[in-house]
């Protein structure tokens, strides 16, 4: 798993207003906190960012054909991203064995599904299923692809993401930092009748203005 999706220099450029970021010194901790803060990313995205070849499962839903158009169509979102479509092309393939009772294919009797059955969305990294007729089958839906930034040639342990990514992990790594190595946890105080309470303001969360750029890269929940 990738350990980096910014450098200490990255973290310097997007909070130089703090002098002790620039003291040499400090880079060893500051890549620790770098690692910290890519960790805290993947996990809130829900998504691997590693350039690899994927294979998801997904359930077939039931389709009612009652409902309004845009709810006949049910949408899976792919767990990697970006869609690298070319030279190795997505593909989705089906099985119906155990929707007919057939414990011989155990899963294993996937076919290729008609491109003209699915659209894809390179950009949100999801497809939407055409059939015209869809039984409900757990894990009989597979997705076939390649996603994922490339790892740097001089860093292996460094991704090569795009902009908004990366001043993500340098935004939030520089808060960490600053929160632990400085001791400037901070406290919230909380007045009432009873009195006047201090809750210690932990180091590790997510700043709002990193929650804000990554809520386009977070992997919904419903939909596969």
């Amino acid at each position: 798993m990738a350990k980096k999706f910014c450098t200490v220099e990255d973290v310097k450029l997007y909070a130089n207003s703090a002098p002790s970021f620039h003291d040499p010194d400090d880079s060893p901790q500051l890549t620790r906190f770098i690692e910290a803060a890519t960790s805290k990313i993947i996990s809130y995205t829900r998504r691997n960012w590693e350039l690899d070849f994927h294979v998801d499962y997904f359930d077939l839903p039931f389709v009612n054909w009652r409902a309004q158009p845009e709810h006949r169509f049910p949408k899976y979102w792919l767990k990697s991203k970006p869609l690298r479509m070319s030279p190795t092309p997505l593909k989705v393939e089906y099985t119906l064995g155990p929707y007919y009772g057939d414990a011989r294919l155990n899963y294993n009797d996937f076919r290729l599904l008609d491109r003209k059955y699915y659209r894809v969305h390179e950009e949100e990294s999801s497809i939407t299923l055409l059939l015209p007729h869809i039984p409900q089958i757990p894990e009989a839906l597979k997705v076939s692809y390649v996603a994922g930034f490339e790892a740097d040639p001089s860093d292996p342990n460094l991704l090569l993401v795009d902009p908004v990514l990366k001043e993500a992990c340098a935004m939030q790594a520089a808060f960490m930092y600053t929160r632990t190595v400085n001791e400037t946890l901070g406290l919230k105080k909380h007045e009432d009748k009873a009195g006047t309470k201090e809750y210690n303001m932990l180091a590790s969360g997510f700043i709002q203005e990193v929650q804000h750029m990554l809520m386009p890269y977070v992997k919904p929940l419903t939909g596969g």
